[in-house]
């Protein structure tokens, strides 16, 4: 994904955010087929179909608190307190934190779970730090990275299903 700035130039490599306006997102300042949600928003050269619908983003000052169900990947940089489950990748940025249980495909851990996990790979960064029990198909910890608790490998006795029926 290309992020770009106010002045509609391509934001430097490592840049997470993009300075685009409130107004500017306004349905009055954009120009959009309804039907197919395609377009340009007012001021910035992304187009709404270059914007990947199926990632869900926890930003740096957002608190969730209760069950979070996700389809499709998820990034948090703020906070959650309670349970996360999502049918696809979640990614714990280094200012993230999850305080709860996390069921995921894949989960990566920059940031801070007190809970427990539950996905196939799941791998601990090295700012990331972990406290509770797993339930994983493979365990990566970099060095630096900190895990406290109890692990183990996902059998047919404790893995929870991930699968949702078609809607």
């Amino acid at each position: 994904m290309k992020f770009f700035s106010k002045e509609g130039q391509e934001a430097p490599a490592g840049t997470r955010t993009a300075n685009i306006e409130s107004d500017s997102l306004t349905k009055q300042n954009s120009t959009a087929d309804e039907s197919h949600g395609e377009g340009t928003v007012k001021g910035s050269p992304l187009a709404y179909e270059e914007i990947n619908k199926d990632v869900t983003i926890v930003s740096d000052n957002s608190i969730v608190n209760g069950e979070l169900d996700v389809k499709g990947a998820l990034v948090i940089f703020g906070r959650i307190d309670g349970k996360v489950r999502c049918d696809a990748d979640v990614l714990v940025a280094p200012a993230g934190r999850v305080n709860g249980e996390v069921l995921a495909l894949n989960l990566q851990v920059g940031g801070r779970i007190d809970g427990n996990v539950e996905c196939g790979t799941l791998h601990i960064h090295k700012t990331g730090k972990l406290y509770g029990q797993t339930a994983t198909d493979t365990f990566v910890i970099d060095a630096g990275g900190f895990f406290e608790g109890q692990s183990g490998r996902r059998t047919t006795d404790n893995v929870t299903q991930l699968k949702r029926s078609a809607s």
